[in-house]
């Protein structure tokens, strides 16, 4: 593969294992498995750099080199993902191979498809970074140019968006200068076919726009480190100063802008372009004028609100320092090694301070403008006084180049720093060294605080990162130092009131601390005892973080500063302007509020005939709806009749459903009680069969341990036998040798020589083979009592394990008595709760029976509300009776659901117990687990008897595992949760206990209030049932006089008569001699019903029912309606 120079690579997130690469040569390259696939279609192509890419869920995110972000989609397709040979089976790689992969390659260079392409910056550069949210709605990216901006991250197929990304705009100074998309075009490759390049309008800055690198081709500026330049150009910010009466701090730079901050609201305000580069600039104490040195002139400027204008131009050229005074009527500027001072106002020359030979790198006004202090590359610092125009004190030194110096409030003194990294103190008007102390790297800028508390400087040596250096006031040495930029700080300011320490560099960075006391409160009003730290923040072009310093004595400027002004200047023709524009405005208004006028009471007249003709039309139709209700209600008397028959059939089809459910229901808690019983017996079983097993794992376990004592005994015992017959050996070897020798005496020399030393070899052997079998012996002695020990230990362990068994058995016992207490006392209450539910099922048959007189009842009382009109004040009375007899009711409804929660939490609380002694049971089995697997080590590490290492070291995992474990930390948390367990379990029953104990008072005052409020209401029902019989009576006298009037209906009206006095008669009987409690509940369910069939009857006559419909909805179950 040719050589590719890569830029960017990202993960892709559809599918594991793809990476996608971009190149300088605008190629995006596909690998899998690290290995390379192919170049993808979708590259933007030639002159088009890849320089970052970001993958999401919902594509890839390329960043390139024209500033344009490119949003792709992926698409990997089941067929093309085939980058692994693991993905078809065998007998299809082994049958066409080639096809396969020419068929993957091909899908594979398509999987990225281009769906829009974004410039976020008309400017020269590329995208350096590109980030996503994490809910993938916003993308932020930065630019080779130090701009950070942000834009949403959504799919636009077409359209093209012309609205400029910028917040705050940036005037151009002339017409040439202004940027244009013209020249935007598309990618080269697939790419130009599928999106086009749009700037959208969504594109804007996170914070605002940022000082950008200077053009590399007109750079006049100074030569810029290794930080400080991006792409080629300087990010230099060669100009910084501070405003008094307003929170404003001015920049500027070598990329041609002078920028208005706000410090307060960390927001650029006005931010101007110019032609040429701007090396220095001062802003005056008012906030309204600046001073601004280029390469050809130095020109003053008028602040506005949107525009800086220059107003006049002074002949000085490459002013590179420049300052205000402090009252602001004069201004002094440097032309290399020459100071001028104007006045504001005229623009005069007011004195020329002639003596530097170097370039003058510093100017600083004293408090009172009567002197300047300035320092230069010569090795020379001034001071002078501007009223006579020479020099008070004067401090050279040849050799070393001055970068900033600076005089204390009453002149009595002047601070410089310079080349030889010394911090120097020079009385005035002596010019006497009084003090210098070394400092660990060069410092450029020095600035002092205006409570006079504290002396900051600013570190400017080469290719490293600046820091700010804090210095106790008045000097003592003692310094702390705050890293703030990654290139040396080229300016430094304090604000008038001493809240905010202002840093700039050659990084383009703009860096904001905020000096505060220890306790977080502003320094203007720390007093003399105070203490500050400094916390930075970036506003431009970088980011400082954050540091602290506290000393004594921080104090701002004697006290609290004024608020800031908001005045601003407004130049006289924008003013003029302004005001004809709103006096057009003005007279549009007043012809638009005519014109409102006219049209507004064209319509109030239309309106009013509108009114008119509408008040007839629906007067006509109330009439008509009056008879049409008429009707209705003639209708919905017909149709009472018919639904009170079908309502109570419904009534006795619903109640013998409900009896036949409540038999079923009790059959199943029948049931369940049963399997209950056999399931408490099946347990006990079980516990039979565990007691068993674990008796005859303690007896095997027993057995076991005898076996291997006895089994290493006999070993023992067979190896002192092999120990004294080789040491008999070695004394018969020991006598057969001294006889030898004694025979052998008169042989030959060499004969002795050979055959001493062949005995000699062969004790010696003996000798080693004896040693080595003592050192066996006592090994397998070593072993021996180790596993005596173990035997104990186990032993031991066994004893422990049996009385936890013993506990938890008994804890098991105790908890099954408060189960069987609690089962007894859940028992007693069924059987209260049964007693109510037949009390229940007894008064719904007396229900039953009173039904059979409602008909009588409701046919009575339709009659006397249409014959007795006088009497339905004297029913309305009673009506609120029965409502608040219904509110009574209800109370007792809510009492009877409160008694159906509790009974709910005690059953809760058994299933807790029940759980509970699951647990204990998962507790035993757990630990006879743990006997079973000590048992298998123990047999793994008897098979390591013949090999003493191996068997050490089974011993010594086999007492890691379990003697160490049992003694560990978990031995104390089983009892501690067998303890917390106890009392859980003492306070369950305790609140029981209290429970039961409050409801048996709260149901003994409920039955006596029950009782009373009976009472009560029978007496009230008596009296209602006495001139219930009365009206009765006299209807039934009005009755007769009304048949005797109409003979023709003679005959039946005496049957009707008859009938009734038989019905009236009857009722009255019962009401007299029936039980009060169930009158009571009679008379209320009647009223309830009587009120739900009206409101049913009367919804239907609303809707329009005027006839009987076989599928009309009913009321709910168990309640009767009558008409």
């Amino acid at each position: 593969m040719e050589t590719h120079v890569f830029l960017a690579h990202a993960w892709l997130k559809q599918r594991d294992d793809y990476l996608v690469a971009g190149s300088a040569a605008g190629d995006l390259m596909l690998f899998h498995g690290g290995e390379f696939v192919t170049r993808l279609s979708a590259s933007p192509g030639p002159g088009k750099a890849v320089h970052s890419l970001t993958a999401t869920t919902k594509g890839l995110l390329c960043g390139l080199s024209d500033n344009t972000v490119a949003m792709f989609s992926v698409i990997l397709s089941d067929s093309g993902d085939a980058t692994s040979p693991n993905t078809h089976s065998e007998e299809e790689a082994g049958s066409s191979p080639v096809p396969q992969e020419d068929h993957f390659l091909e899908d594979a260079a398509e999987i990225l498809t281009l769906q829009r392409l974004i410039r976020v910056d008309t400017g020269a550069g590329y995208v350096a970074t590109i980030a996503v949210s994490p809910n993938e709605d916003v993308i932020v990216v930065t630019t080779s140019n130090t701009q950070l901006l942000t834009f949403p991250y959504q799919i636009h197929t077409s359209g093209v968006h012309s609205s400029a990304p910028a917040t705050v705009p940036v005037v151009d100074e002339s017409a040439s200068v202004a940027v244009s998309a013209a020249n935007v075009g598309g990618v080269p490759g697939a790419a130009t076919s599928d999106a086009t390049v749009t700037q959208s309008e969504d594109v804007e800055y996170v914070v605002t726009s940022f000082h950008q690198p200077s053009d590399p081709s007109t750079n006049n500026g100074p030569p810029g480190g290794a930080n400080g330049g991006v792409a080629g150009g300087l990010l230099h910010v060669t100009g910084m100063d501070v405003c008094v009466r307003k929170p404003l701090l001015v920049t500027c730079g070598l990329d041609r802008t002078v920028r208005v901050w706000n410090y307060i609201d960390r927001t650029c305000e006005v931010a101007k372009r110019f032609n040429e580069e701007a090396f220095s600039v001062a802003c005056h104490p008012s906030g309204l004028h600046l001073l601004v040195g280029f390469a050809d002139k130095l020109r003053l400027l008028n602040i506005l609100m949107d525009d800086i204008r220059s107003f006049k131009e002074l002949p000085v050229k490459a002013c590179r320092e420049c300052q205000f005074s402090t009252g602001g009527h004069l201004f002094a500027a440097v032309n290399g090694n020459t100071i001028q001072v104007f006045s504001l106002f005229t623009g005069e020359l007011v004195a020329t301070p002639r003596g530097h030979n170097g370039k003058v790198r510093s100017l600083f006004w004293n408090a009172d403008d009567s002197s300047i202090v300035s320092a230069g590359l010569d090795g020379a610092v001034y001071h002078w006084d501007l009223d006579e125009a020479k020099r008070e004190a004067e401090f050279v030194q040849k050799g070393v180049s001055y970068y900033s110096a600076l005089c204390n409030r009453e002149g009595t003194a002047i601070y410089a720093v310079g080349g030889d990294r010394l911090l120097k103190e020079i009385e005035v008007p002596s010019s006497q060294l009084t003090k210098e102390f070394l400092c660990d790297a060069t410092l450029g800028q020095l600035v002092l605080s205006g409570s006079q508390r504290l002396l900051f400087g600013a570190g400017a040596e080469p290719d490293r990162p600046g820091a700010i250096r804090a210095f106790k006031f008045p000097l003592t040495g003692e310094s702390t130092e705050f890293q703030c930029l990654s290139a040396p700080v080229t300016r430094l300011r304090v604000s008038f009131d001493d809240q905010f320490l202002f840093a700039a560099g050659e990084d383009g960075a703009v860096c904001i601390f905020e000096v505060r006391d220890k306790e977080g409160r502003p320094t203007r009003t720390t007093g003399k005892d105070g203490e500050i730290s400094l916390s930075a923040a970036s506003v431009g072009g970088g980011f400082a973080g954050g540091s602290s310093y506290h000393h004594d004595g921080l104090g701002g400027h004697g006290g609290s500063m004024a608020t800031f002004s908001e005045e601003i200047l407004v130049t006289k023709s924008d003013l003029e302007e302004k005001n004809t524009l709103m006096l057009e405005l003005k007279n549009k208004v007043d012809e638009l509020m005519l014109h409102n006028e006219y049209q507004l009471r064209l319509k109030d007249m239309t309106y009013n005939e509108n009114l008119k003709d509408l008040t007839e039309k629906f007067t006509h139709e109330i009439e008509l709806e009056k008879n049409k209700y008429e009707l209705l209600r003639e209708d919905k008397n017909d149709i009472e009749m018919e639904y009170e028959e079908k309502i109570k059939q419904l009534e006795e089809h619903h109640l013998q459903q409900m009896q036949e459910t409540e038999a079923a229901y009790q059959q199943k808690i029948m049931k369940e009680v049963e399997r209950y019983q056999e399931v408490l017996t099946q347990r006990e079983a079980q516990c039979l069969h565990w007691k068993s097993e674990q008796q005859r794992l303690v007896t095997t376990h027993d057995k076991y341990v005898a076996d291997v004592t006895e089994d290493f005994e006999q070993r023992l015992n067979e190896d002192r036998q092999l120990r004294m017959q080789m040491e008999e050996e070695k004394d018969e070897l020991g006598r057969e040798y001294r006889e030898t020798v004694a025979q052998v005496e008169a042989d030959v020399d060499e004969e002795i020589e050979t055959l001493k030393k062949k005995y000699e070899d062969k004790l010696q052997a003996e000798r080693e083979a004896t040693l080595r079998f003592k050192g066996e012996n006592g090994i397998m002695k070593k072993k021996f009592s180790a596993l005596q020990k173990d035997i104990e230990d186990q032993r031991d362990q066994i004893k422990l394990l049996l009385e936890k068994e013993k506990e938890l058995i008994e804890a098991i016992k105790q908890l099954e008595k408060e189960i069987q207490a609690l089962k007894r006392e859940i028992r007693a209450r069924d059987e209260t709760i049964g007693e109510k539910e037949k009390r229940i099922y007894d008064l719904k048959k007396k229900n039953q029976e009173l039904e059979k007189f409602k008909f009588v009842l409701d046919y009575k009382i339709k009659e006397l509300k249409r014959a007795i009109e006088p009497r339905e004040n004297e029913i309305a009375d009673m009506k609120a009776q029965i409502k608040e007899m219904d509110q009574e009711l209800e109370l007792f409804h809510k009492s009877n659901a409160q008694l159906d929660v509790l009974i709910g939490e005690q059953r809760q609380r058994i299933n807790a117990l029940q759980k509970a002694i699951a647990g204990h049971r998962q507790i035993l089995s757990d630990q006879q687990t743990s006997m079973r697997r000590f048992r298998c080590d123990l047999h793994e590490c008897v098979r390591h008897l013949q090999s003493p290492k191996e068997l050490a070291l089974q011993v010594a995992q086999l007492y890691n595992k379990y003697v160490t474990t049992d003694d560990g930390p978990s031995a104390g948390s089983g009892g501690d949760v067998e303890a917390e367990i106890q009392l859980e379990y003492a306070r369950q029953k305790q609140y029981l206990e209290k429970s039961v104990h409050v409801l048996k008072r709260k149901y003994a005052a409920d039955a006596q209030e029950h009782q009373r409020e009976n009472l009560r209401a029978t007496s009230d029902n008596m009296l209602l049932i006495r001139e219930i019989n009365d009206i009765r009576s006299a209807l039934l006298a009005a009755k007769n006089n009304l048949q005797m009037e109409r003979a023709t209906m003679a005959t039946a009206s005496l049957g009707t008569s008859a009938m009734n006095q038989e019905k009236t008669h009857g009722s009255r009987t019962l009401a007299v001699g029936g039980d009060p409690d169930v009158l009571v509940a009679r008379q209320r369910t009647e009223i309830d019903e009587l009120r739900r069939a009206v409101k049913a009857l009367e919804d239907k006559l609303v809707s329009g029912s005027t006839t009987s419909r076989s599928g009309e909805v009913f009321p709910p179950i168990g309640r009767a309606v009558d008409g």
